[in-house]
């Protein structure tokens, strides 16, 4: 398909040919580029000004199963479902990446979201006047869960969230997933998390 973007350099509108699909099959080249964003790169044709220019995509992996989709406007989508693959749709390259580390290291991604729920409203509730707008799973290392925070634009550093704590959440709440949803979100865990909270109230 192809796509348009205008160079911030020149104001030239370059017009570039890119697949609608990328398969990562078997292929950790082509997932490294994804993941550093180098995939997205492109030479505006006239003064050679590199631009990083994200576009609505499918990425797909038949052996581990799965497509992340990339909706960046806000119009509906469902993706045809295929068993025993997980599908999700996601709004920009940032979450597509989560889910690919996430799918990659072969955890939960709905499980992560609650993580991040978690980390994020108690962070701040105990720091007045911290906002956290950007929470990402980044990395598996050992018996920790590693995500990166951000406010705004400004980085805030890494937290460690233990294994042991993503399994009790998994054991508590599996039995409350719909398989059918394909956006995994902070919506989502929300839902989850008040789920639970109505339960035990009643």
């Amino acid at each position: 398909m192809l796509i348009t973007f205008k160079c911030t350099h020149c104001g030239k509108i370059n017009t570039v040919e890119v697949d609608d699909t990328i398969n990562l099959t078997g292929n950790q080249d082509l997932l490294k580029t994804v993941l550093d964003n180098s995939k997205f790169n492109f030479k505006c044709e006239d003064c050679k000004t590199e631009h990083n220019v994200v576009y609505d995509v499918l990425f797909q992996d038949d052996n581990e199963k799965f497509y992340v989709k990339i909706n960046s406007s806000n119009e509906l989508l469902t993706l045809m479902s295929k068993d025993d693959y997980k599908i999700r749709i996601v709004k920009d390259l940032n979450q597509a990446n989560e889910k690919l580390r996430t799918f990659y290291y072969r955890l939960d991604d709905r499980i992560i979201e609650i993580i991040k729920f978690l980390i994020k409203d108690d962070l701040e509730k105990n720091n007045d006047n911290l906002k956290i707008t950007e929470i990402y799973f980044f990395r598996y290392s050992q018996s920790y869960l590693e995500f990166v925070l951000f406010s705004k634009e400004e980085y805030l550093g890494i937290m460690k969230y233990s294994l042991s704590g993503y399994k009790e959440i998994k054991h508590k709440h599996k039995e409350k997933f719909d398989e059918t949803i394909q956006v995994i979100d902070e919506k989502f865990a929300l839902n989850i998390l008040s789920t639970s909270s109505e339960n035990n109230c009643a």
